[in-house]
C-alpha cells in the first residue's frame, strides 16, 4: 500500500466484494448501505484504536456521504448476526483456521479465572482445551470430562496429583501458541476501549478482530 488512502479504498473493496459474496441485500431505505457502515468500523479499530467519531470523519471525505455517530451505531447493531458470516469467508480467502467463540459472558477482573471457566458456554465436545496455573479445578476438569466430553489440560504445580511431566511440556507448548496469537491480536488495541455499554464492548472486540484479519488479507494479496 502507498498511502493510508490507498488502503482504506482496498478495505471497503474487500467488504463490499465479502457482503455480495454473502448474496446480502441492504434495506431498500438505507441511503447509506451496510458495506459503509462495515468500513466505518473496520476503519475505526484499524486506524482510530475503536474511535467511531475519528473514522467517520475520515470515511466522509472518502464516500462523500454524511451519517451521524447515533444513526451509525444503530445501524452497527443491526449487522451484528452478520458479523460470522462476514468472519469466516475473510478466514476462508486467508486459507487459515482460525477459530473464534462467541463470548457470552463477562465477569469483574478482580474474580477468580476459574469463575469465568464456570461461566462460559462450551461448544467444545470431544475437543481438548488448554489453560494456565490459573484453570487448575479438579472439580471443573472432571466435570466438562463426564458432561461435556471435553478435556481440560492445564499447566499444573510439580506437587500436584496431576502432574505429569511429558504432558506438561506439550501443554506448555500450546499455550505458548495460544498466548502468541493472542499477543499479536492484540497489539493494535488501544490501552482502553471506550463503550457505553457490555455489548458495544463485545462489539469493539469483535471488529478489532475482523480488521486484523482483513488487515492480514490485504499484506498476503500485495506484499
Amino acid at each position: 500500500m502507498h498511502s493510508q488512502i490507498e488502503e482504506a479504498i482496498v478495505i471497503y473493496c474487500i467488504i463490499d466484494d465479502v457482503l455480495k459474496a454473502l448474496k446480502h441485500k441492504d434495506d431498500i431505505r438505507a441511503i447509506f448501505s451496510d458495506a459503509k457502515i462495515l468500513f466505518i468500523a473496520i476503519i475505526a479499530m484499524l486506524y482510530y484504536g475503536g474511535n467511531y467519531t475519528k473514522a467517520i470523519k475520515f470515511c466522509m471525505d472518502l464516500l462523500k456521504k454524511k451519517i451521524s455517530l447515533s444513526r451509525f451505531i444503530r445501524r452497527l447493531k443491526k449487522l451484528d448476526n452478520l458479523y460470522f458470516s462476514i468472519f469466516n469467508l475473510v478466514i476462508k480467502l486467508i486459507k487459515q483456521k482460525i477459530p473464534l467463540s462467541q463470548v457470552e459472558n463477562f465477569i469483574e477482573a478482580s474474580k477468580n479465572d476459574v469463575i469465568g471457566l464456570y461461566l462460559l458456554s462450551l461448544n467444545l465436545e470431544g475437543k481438548i482445551l488448554y489453560g494456565d496455573r490459573a484453570y487448575n479445578d479438579y472439580f471443573a476438569e472432571d466435570a466438562l470430562k463426564e458432561c461435556d466430553n471435553v478435556k481440560l489440560e492445564v499447566i499444573r504445580k510439580k506437587n500436584s496429583k496431576r502432574f505429569d511431566y511429558y504432558k506438561q511440556r506439550l501443554v506448555a507448548y500450546f499455550r505458548k501458541t495460544v498466548e502468541t496469537a493472542g499477543s499479536i491480536l492484540t497489539m493494535n488495541f488501544p490501552k482502553k476501549i471506550h463503550a457505553v455499554t457490555l455489548d458495544g464492548f463485545i462489539r469493539k472486540i469483535y471488529y478489532f478482530v475482523l480488521s486484523f484479519n482483513i488487515n492480514y488479507l490485504i499484506k498476503l494479496t500485495y506484499n
